[in-house]
């Protein structure tokens, strides 16, 4: 039995669409792709981008972190490229549609880069595959994230973004190796 692969999302039926049955010549890419969720927390989809504009939804929305790593194995598997919808320090959206501000200076966001280049750094040097070493980015970043809004009296919000920052900036770096 043949497996349907779909070259665009109009050929697609059902809420989402497995990999498997993505003809891989027509991804442009994979998209993480910010999206209104419970009580202001963001929730993000995953998304497979064609090369004919066209997207399509890959599994459930889930939280920011949770998304990012199910696109980077699936980059790994199929060598498609990943972007996040929401651009670095751009404010969440939030389920009235307000929008909240940033909670990071320019020269916090800096430092949080910083951080994620050494982290990159510390990764390249152990010679981590890309999927594993996003993976391990974010797991210190989910760390530093509880340990700054426990011990750091960090606001919550604030520390999510300082670590979707240095998140992207290791993740850019990695990927430039």
């Amino acid at each position: 039995m043949s497996v349907t692969r779909h070259r665009t999302a109009t050929s697609i039926v059902g809420d989402f669409v497995d990999p498997d049955h993505l003809e891989p010549e027509a991804v442009r890419s994979l998209l993480v792709n910010p999206l209104p969720g419970r009580r202001g927390a963001p929730l993000y989809q995953a998304e497979v981008v064609f090369h004919d504009g066209t997207t399509y939804p890959l599994a459930a929305p889930e939280e920011n972190l949770d998304v990012r790593r199910y696109c980077q194995r699936l980059s790994v598997l199929y060598d498609w490229p990943v972007h996040d919808g929401m651009q670095t320090g751009m404010p969440c959206p939030s389920v009235t549609g307000e929008v909240s501000s940033p909670q990071l200076s320019q020269g916090e966001r800096e430092a949080m880069r910083r951080i994620g280049r050494e982290i990159a750094d510390g990764l390249e040097a152990g010679s981590i595959p890309f999927g594993r070493a996003v993976e391990q980015a974010a797991d210190r970043l989910a760390a530093f994230v509880a340990l700054s809004v426990v011990e750091g009296g960090l606001d919550s919000d604030a520390a999510k973004e300082a670590a979707i920052e240095a998140l992207n900036e290791t993740i850019q770096k990695l990927l430039k190796k």
